[in-house]
């Protein structure tokens, strides 16, 4: 499923930080527009063009 260009993705790793997933329709840098681009961010940051998909484990 092609997410590519929509917006990026807030995530939080297991050591507490903050990153900035992928690309999105405001990026115009290329590096930024990959699917493997991360940018470490402060972890309240938020934007129009940053989203974030819940995850869980299940049993």
């Amino acid at each position: 499923f092609d997410l590519a260009g929509n917006v990026s993705e807030w995530a939080v790793d297991t050591s507490g930080q903050a990153w900035i997933l992928g690309g999105s329709w405001v990026d115009q840098d290329p590096e930024l527009l990959r699917v493997d681009a991360r940018v470490g961010q402060d972890e309240a940051y938020r934007g129009p063009d940053v989203g974030f998909r819940l995850v869980t484990e299940i049993p």
